[in-house]
């Protein structure tokens, strides 16, 4: 808030006047000037913590992407061993008993956060970057979220896999058709597996291009 005051002394000629008038408008320069250097540095310091903070989740998401890709990797592993061993069953009209291979501890990956991103985009700092950087952030963003979407599709196709090998006390008393629809769902889990690799080593593709 700016408050201009009136003069002690009444201005008694058209030079006093102006004068003042001068006086007040250099003073409401050098007002409205050193408000806008304050804001200036306030939003580079603003902008200099957003960087820092995106920096530290860009970096988090890389290693978590690494060790996702690892996961599904390991995945893939070890339903190939799964498959082959039910096909060996298969061809043996179960004389060759199978047993599912599982993961032990139960696989866990952690998705990507976006936390600082959203929350810098709905507060409205994300316009403090330059539009090059709001839009590689953008990107980072979409690429988090289908990281997360095929994370889901891991986990659905798991959960069919398990429901077969766990529909009876025994897997011997898989039917022929239950064994065939086992080894689709553990082909349907690998595949699912394979492609959420592809998406998370692109993503940490994205994450490199991070110059900081």
């Amino acid at each position: 808030m700016l408050d201009v005051h009136p003069p002690h002394q009444p201005a008694h000629t058209w030079k006093d006047f102006f004068i003042h008038i001068a006086t007040i408008v250099i003073g409401l320069l050098i007002a409205i000037g050193l408000e806008q250097t304050v804001e200036h540095f306030h939003h580079r310091e603003q902008a200099h913590q957003l960087e820092e903070s995106l920096n530290r989740e860009i970096d988090k998401n890389l290693a978590i992407l690494r060790d996702d890709t690892a996961v599904m990797e390991h995945i893939q592993q070890i339903e190939e061993q799964n498959k082959t061993a039910l096909e060996t069953t298969r061809a043996s009209h179960g004389k060759i008993p199978f047993t599912y291979i599982d993961f032990d501890p139960t696989p866990a990956w952690l998705a990507p956060t976006n936390a600082v991103w959203a929350s810098a985009r709905d507060n409205g700092t994300l316009s403090l970057l330059p539009p090059a950087r709001a839009s590689y952030l953008s990107r980072i963003d979409f690429s988090n979220t289908t990281t997360i979407d095929v994370s889901h599709q891991v986990f659905d196709a798991r959960y069919r896999v398990l429901a077969l090998v766990h529909l009876h006390r025994s897997l011997a008393q898989l039917s022929p058709a239950e064994q065939d629809a086992l080894l689709l769902a553990i082909s349907n889990y690998q595949q699912t597996a394979n492609h959420a690799r592809s998406v998370m080593a692109k993503g940490q593709i994205t994450l490199h291009l991070n110059d900081h």
